[in-house]
Order: structure tokens, then sequence, then C-alpha cells
């Protein structure tokens, strides 16, 4: 404490350190009252704060049930939802809708029609063509690879049931082919042999036309290393299996063959005849080997513009096709069929539904003067031949291929296709179907649902031999989802979809029937409802239990001298406002009895219409029962009376009780006001007690330093009396003592 001394006294014997303590503390209730009053204050700052965030609470409620939005969460059930589940977004139309799944949308597979007998089984087949493997021959000109002495030998067939054909370069061709007379042929000198050898020449009785009239043909090529290498192909259209196969027998030390590589193409979803085909700039020629005198036939710029009919910049099979037929060069043409060189048409695979366009000779003959090859730069253009006459040209649209040699196994396919790159959704498994042989196959499964991702093999391309593949799921049916809904036919490419119940997410989950539902979400407004009603409850005894008195204390609240007291009225008087009504529920009907007019008037008018009621201490209860028809029969008039009708000039509920909570809890409002009342009350008690406070520091201060100097003079008088004392008894004792003598 201000001025304490703790020695005070001990001059004077006197404890005047207590006496200085006591009349502080005397002094210091006018302090400590006021102190008091703010601790009352605080409280009373504490509770108008409690009761403000109460009235937040209910201003909370009451905006939620002003949000138009709120009242357009919708909710969706299927009455079977082991054949379909739903969901719904906000502001759907309610209704329901009759739904008949007769098929869900399947995922296209193959299987291939011959078994392994194991996993690791080569499926390579009779090759149709040979490779020569060295990587050590870098110039094709002068690299001698068979020289005079060596034999080597092209057999073309198996020699069952047709006799197979020795295609051999011997001394003689080598002479004849020798062009630098080295004595030996170089790649390039050795595939010129082999072309134009006597023996290769294609077998018509047998095996019918080739594409060249020969066999095979030999040609040399080089890899990205720069290393050349001679590849021996089968010049047949489709060639496969034993007759066709391609075998090398040779002398020499220096050229080792193995099969050629063999490609298995897959495509995802099929080509439709109206699809595209032909890009706007792209070439696309024909040429008719018309016997000997080549005719070449171009679709040109002014060829595509006439096609194009739709202007899309693209030309469909079908406008390919009209191109073809209706070209001025080949309708210059004679052929039996037409009165042209050639003819197209569109064809569609059956089992697939795979569009293709078919370009073949208009005679109709099967020889090499009637000859049909096709050249394009679209490079989403496949181009195969059907035969020497006939071309077909498919989408290479959502494709990829995969390479097998002679040393690719059953498995070694699947997993090849597995971890192709662009695998656009295929996958492989070998499966055993546990049969004593052959129980080993491939199967082939895309990885989506629907005609979108059937799984088909472009038109025109050779199959594995030994790998022959059929359809199973799909074959000849879509792979679509199927259904009715209100007896209307629908498919769909998947199983889930949001295109057919406006507002409504479907997901197919087996066949059969069910009925969807979509409804108003009465349960949300209700639970909305009930927490308005539980805000207001919560603030109504909150304002009370603080305002009254209490009999027990034989006090009034903290709030009874505030304005706040008078807040439980002004609440329950807002909780009965009425709202003007919509004449959009007010109906007249004529009664011929009484022959006058009727009204019904379906609005709600206030909360009482809800099944409101008021309990004896203020506070509101909703009727359940009452809630609940309502929210049943006239949901529309309950989202009215909260909403109200700005075009109307009509103010829903919800905003009145909003707007009321936002004025009494702003800024200016009643809540704040208090508020500051009482802060300032405090600021102003809190300047009180520190001027007192330093009123006193400064009155003891100076109390003290007089107590010291009267504990100092007191201690001097005190030695004093002590020495006059000495004297006095010295004095004495000496003429006690003279008298004596």
């Amino acid at each position: 404490m201000a001025g304490s001394i703790t020695t005070l006294g001990l001059g004077s014997g006197i404890d005047l350190q207590d006496m200085l303590e006591q009349l502080r503390e005397i002094d210091q209730e006018t302090v400590t009252r006021k102190e008091n009053q703010v601790t009352g204050l605080n409280d009373k700052l504490t509770e108008i704060s409690t009761v403000s965030n109460k009235l937040f609470s209910l201003k909370s409620a009451a905006l939620a049930l002003s949000l138009e939005s709120n009242y357009l969460t919708r909710t969706v059930a299927s009455s079977n939802e082991a054949v379909a589940t739903a969901s719904v977004l906000s502001g759907t139309t309610v209704r329901s809708a009759s739904l008949d799944v007769t098929q869900l949308a399947t995922s296209s597979s193959w299987l291939a029609g011959a078994g392994a007998d194991s996993a690791t089984e080569a499926i390579y087949g009779e090759p149709i063509g040979q490779i020569s493997t060295n990587s050590d021959i870098t110039n094709a000109n002068t690299t001698p690879v068979l020289t005079t002495g060596q034999a080597f030998t092209v057999t073309y067939g198996d020699n069952d049931p047709f006799p197979s054909t020795a295609i051999t370069i011997n001394d003689g061709d080598i002479a004849a082919f020798d062009a630098d007379t080295s004595g030996a042929l170089s790649l390039d000198e050795l595939a010129a042999a082999i072309n134009g050898d006597a023996a290769n020449v294609e077998d018509v009785a047998n095996l019918g036309a080739s594409l060249t009239g020969r066999l095979v043909t030999a040609t040399v090529a080089s890899d990205d290393d720069g290393n050349y290498y001679l590849e021996i192909t089968s010049d047949y259209v489709g060639a496969s299996g034993g007759n066709h196969r391609v075998a090398v027998t040779t002398n020499d030390s220096v050229l080792d063959f193995t099969g050629s590589t063999k490609e298995l193409t897959f495509q995802l979803g099929g080509t439709q005849a109206t699809d595209n085909a032909l890009g706007l700039g792209k070439s696309f020629s024909i040429t008719y080997d018309n016997s000997g005198s080549p005719v070449t036939m171009t679709i040109d710029a002014a060829d595509f513009a006439a096609a194009d009919t739709d202007v899309s910049g693209y030309l469909s099979f079908e406008e390919l096709a009209e191109a073809i037929n209706t070209d001025t060069e080949n309708l210059a043409g004679s052929g039996s069929g037409h009165g042209a060189y050639v003819w197209a048409t569109v064809e569609t695979d059956v089992a697939s539904g795979n569009s293709y366009l078919r370009v073949v000779s208009d005679n109709g003959g099967a020889g090499r003067d009637e000859k049909v090859t096709i050249s394009a730069s679209d490079a989403s253009l496949g181009i195969v031949s059907d035969s020497i006459t006939s071309q077909i040209v498919s989408s290479l649209g959502n494709t990829f291929t995969v390479e097998l040699n002679s040393a690719t196994t059953l498995s070694g396919l699947s997993s090849a296709i597995n971890d192709a790159t662009d695998n656009l959704g295929v996958t492989a498994t070998v499966i055993d179907d546990g049969s004593l042989t052959g129980s080993f196959y491939l199967s082939l499964v895309a990885d989506g649902v629907g005609e979108e991702n059937r799984l088909i093999f472009p038109a025109g391309q050779s199959y594995l031999d030994l790998l022959p593949m059929v359809e199973k799921q799909g074959n000849n049916t879509s792979l679509n989802a199927k259904f009715l809904l209100d007896g209307i036919n629908f498919q769909r490419q998947g199983n889930t979809f949001s295109d057919v119940l406006t507002g409504v997410s479907l997901t197919l989950e087996g066949e059969g029937k069910s009925t969807i539902t979509v409804g108003s979400n009465n349960d949300q407004i209700k639970e909305m409802i009930k927490s308005m009603v539980t805000a207001y409850n919560e603030a109504v005894q909150e304002v009370k239990s603080n305002s009254s008195y209490d009999p027990d204390t034989e006090e009034f609240g903290i709030l009874a001298d505030t304005s706040l007291r008078s807040l439980s009225t002004v609440l329950r008087s807002l909780m009965t406002t009425t709202i003007k009504g919509s004449n959009d529920y007010i109906s007249y009907d004529y009664d011929p009895v009484a022959k006058e007019l009727i009204k019904t008037d379906t609005n709600i008018y206030t909360l009482f219409g809800l099944g409101m009621e008021f309990e004896r201490d203020g506070t509101i209860s909703l009727n359940e029962e009452t809630l609940d028809a309502v929210m049943s029969e006239r949901a529309e008039e309950v989202e009215a009376f909260f909403l109200g009708d700005p075009d109307g000039g009509i103010t829903g509920f919800a905003d009145v009780v909003n707007d009321m909570m936002r004025t009494m809890t702003g800024s200016e409002g009643q809540l704040v006001g208090e508020e500051n009342s009482v802060q300032d009350r405090i600021d102003a008690l809190e300047l009180k007690i520190e001027a007192e406070n330093a009123r006193l520091d400064k009155k003891y201060e100076l109390l003290a330093k007089q107590f010291i100097e009267l504990d100092r003079y007191m201690n001097q008088m005190t030695n004093l009396s002590s020495y006059l004392s000495t004297q006095f008894d010295s004095i004495a004792n000496a003429w006690g003592g003279g008298s004596s003598k």
C-alpha cells in the first residue's frame, strides 16, 4: 500500500503502520463500492451479449426460411433399388415416373474359338512371310549375302492338299542378277532375283489370283539404326494357314530368317454410315487396272464440295460412296454393273453393326485386269484388300494394334494387349476351362459398356489362323441399356444417365420395374421451422430468467433495469404477425343450390396455421400432427407464407422476423444501445475509481510521512525522558550517598 513503511512505530512503540492501514481500508470502501458496481455492470454486459447471440440465432433461422433455394431442395426415391437408384437436382419438378428396365448396358466380349494346351503355347500359326534377322548389313547394294555355289529357296505352301512351290535362287540366278559381276548377290539383287524367278507365279488353279501375279514379293528395308533386312511376304489377300505358308532354306552363312510379324487390330465403338470418313483437303484416289491401261480417279475439291451436303468439312461413308459413284472419270468406264470402272457401297456388319465402304470392280471379275487399289492421305482411314478387285475402307478411329512374332505365346499376347500404351479400354485374360486338352482360351472384354465401347475387328482384317475369335456378349444384339420410362422406349450407352428425366440422374441396377418419385423436401422445411421456434424459445427464456423477480433471492434479474425487460413481449407480438395472403391460393366455385360463389382460401396467414401454440411461460410449441398435415397438403402455401411475394408487395413472415432481428441487433439497434449505455457507465466508474485511488495514494503518502515524523519525535521524547530519568536517578543516588557519610 502506498505510504506503507514496515518499521513505522518502532521509535514510538506504537503500531502506527496498523493504524495507517486501517485508515486506508476505511477510505477504500468508497472505491470498493464502485468496483463492485463495475463487476455488476460487466455481468450485465455479458448477459446482454448472450441475449444478442440468442437473437442472432433467431435471425439465422428466419434467414434460412427466407431463402427460396431451400424450398427448391428435392428428394428422389426408387420403389425398387434393385432395379434403379437415383439422385436429384434442386428445383426439379415434383413428379413420379414408371420405369421398366429390360436390359442393362453390358460390356462387349470375345472368346477364342479354339483352345490351347497351355498358356505358354505359341499362337503365331503358319508364317505367311519371312524376315531376315541379321543386324550387320549396312549396305543393301554391295554387301554380299548369297555367293556362287550357294542356294536360297523360298517354299510356298505346305503341300497339303495342294502341292507347294519352291522358288530357288542358285548359280544361274546369281549370274543373271549379279549386276556388278562380283560373284555374289546383295540384298537388293537377291530381292530382284526372287521377284523375277520363273517359279514365283500365282497358283490360280488352287489358290486363285494374287495381287501381283506372284506367290511372294521380296522387299528390302532398313531399321532405325540403318541396318538393312529382307522381307518376303505372301501376295495373296487374306493369306493364312498352311496353303500360304512361306518358308526359307539356305546354305549361305550370312542370312537368318524368322517369321514376319503379324498384327491384331482392335477397335472400340462401331462406325456408322453417316460417320465422318474423309476430311477436307485430304487426298483420296482409286486406281483401276483396266486390263493394263490403268485409270486413276481422284476425289478432288469439286467432288468433295458437291458431296459434302451438310457443309461439315467431312464426307461420311455414304457421301464418299456417292462422290465415287458420280465421279466423271469413273463414269467414263463401261462396267457391266453400273456403267463405271468401280462401284462403291456402304456395308454394315450384321453382328457388330460396324459400317465400312467397299469399292469393287464394276465388271464383277476377279482377275488382275480388274484390280482395284486405293490410296488416301487421311490417317483416320484404314484400307485393306478384300480381294484383287475389292478394297475395304474403314475408320481407324478408336483403334490400337499389337504385333505378334513367331515366339508370341497365348499369355504373351494377353500381356501385349493389356500393356499396349495406346490400349483404349480392352482387357485380355487367359482362362482355363478345365478341359483335358485345349483348355486355355484368350478372353477379350471391353472395359466400358454400351455400343460406344463395342469391341470389333476392323473390316478386312486377317485374323490369326490359330486364334479365331468368336463374339460372345453383344453377338447380334445391342450392348446398350434398354428401358421404358412412362411407356416410352429408350436406349442409353451406359447404366448411369441424366438426360431422360429432367433433373434426375438414374443408375440402372438390374432388370425389372420401379417407380421414380421426385418430391419436395418437406422434412428439411419442417426442421427449419422447428429451429426458428427453438431459437425464439431460448431468447424468451433467457430474457425472462434475467429480468423477472426471484422470490428466493428477493431480487430482480440483472436485466430488470434495462429496456430488454420488455423484449419477451416484443418477440411474442412478432411471432403472431399476420401475413397478407396470395390470390394464387384463393378460388371461387359457384354453388348452384345456394346460387352463390363459395370462396376457398388455403393461404396460411400466421404461425398458428402451422400448429403454433403458446405455453404459459411464454414459449412456443408446435403441434406436430398439424404441421405434418399442412406440409403434406399445402407445401406451396407454406412456402408462400415464409417467402411472401415481392412482386405482389407481400413480405413473407421469414423476412419480417429477419428484418426485425437485423434492426434489434444492428449497430443502431436496441441491443447495441444497451451495451453502449452499460459500457459508458463502466467507463465513468473506472475513471472515478482511478481518480479516487490516486487521491488516496497521495493522501496516505503524506500521512505516512507525518506518521514517520511523529514516530521520530516520540522516539526523541522517549530518549530524552530516559536521559533525564537516568540523571535524576544519579543525582538522587549521589545525594543519598553524601548524607550517609
